[in-house]
């Protein structure tokens, strides 16, 4: 499913006729983006937060939704003395949404993010717009500011703590996990492509996860969740098809895919995807 049609798909819900908002979001808006401060880093970054709380019954999506759903979209160029943003992204659950399997977070997300300044020595002025959506029985596209000014060298926040504990969900590292080899595999199907990821561990699994994602960089390039399988216990394959909309022919750097294998509230996050040996 492409990113346009999994988006269509959740406004789906909306626009169906005599769809009503829930009684929890009907007082009161079903959600609200803080930003909150955390801490400065020895290099002179900021770990701050964005913070969404949910109404009642409420979700979010990661950022990639799954089979349908509004991935979250941020513009930090309102912003002065920043010079990059790093993300970091708790594991999210595996939901069920309607037959389709969503990837997001209930009641409230704590988004870690790294601001980097320009010039360590200076004030960050930060300004950033969030673009997401929020689901129950129906879908609702979101959009909210959060802002905030952090001075070099101020103290930590008495919200720090918050911050560190979602840091807590994080995904497992490849070394973290046990993965000993990963490959993908570019399989001709039909005028396209699939994708066949294969990720072997050090130690039998009890089960394969529940869902693999698969990103590009790649703006106009779309790989779909892939239902992964487990072999003789210590691998994992899951084949995906790739849905490309650009005009050129495809160059898919796999250096730069990230694969992330999630299930039973864990995951395991993977940069780079080689080609087999």
């Amino acid at each position: 499913m492409t990113r346009q049609i999994a988006l269509a798909a959740a406004l789906a819900a909306l626009a169906g006729a005599g769809a009503t908002l829930p009684a929890a979001a009907q007082s009161a808006p079903p959600s609200e983006v803080a930003l909150i401060d955390g801490w400065a880093e020895r290099d002179g970054a900021r770990m701050v937060a964005i913070a969404v709380s949910l109404a009642p019954g409420w979700k979010t999506y990661w950022r990639a939704p799954g089979e349908a759903g509004i991935p979250p979209s941020f513009d930090w160029s309102g912003s002065r003395n920043l010079e990059r943003v790093e993300f970091f992204w708790p594991v999210p659950e595996v939901i069920d949404s309607y037959g389709m399997q969503t990837l997001g977070y209930h009641d409230r997300l704590v988004l870690p993010v790294k601001l980097v300044p320009r010039d360590p020595s200076a004030p960050l002025h930060v300004a950033v717009e969030m673009e997401y959506g929020v689901c129950a029985d129906i879908c609702v596209p979101a959009e909210a500011l959060a802002l905030g000014e952090m001075s070099p060298g101020a103290p930590a926040a008495p919200s720090a703590g918050v911050i560190r504990d979602w840091l807590q969900r994080l995904p497992e590292s490849p070394d973290q996990a046990g993965v000993t080899e990963v490959s993908c595999t570019l399989v001709p199907q039909g005028d396209g492509f699939d994708i066949d990821a294969r990720v072997r561990f050090d130690h039998a699994l009890s089960a394969a996860p529940q869902v693999v994602m698969m990103e590009s960089p790649v703006e106009d390039l779309w790989i779909e969740p892939a239902d992964p399988q487990l072999e003789g216990g210590h691998t994992v394959s899951a084949r995906a098809a790739i849905d490309y909309l650009g005009a050129g022919p495809l160059a898919l750097d796999r250096s730069s895919l990230r694969v992330t294998l999630i299930g039973g509230g864990r995951a395991v996050e993977i940069h780079g995807c080689p080609a087999p040996r």
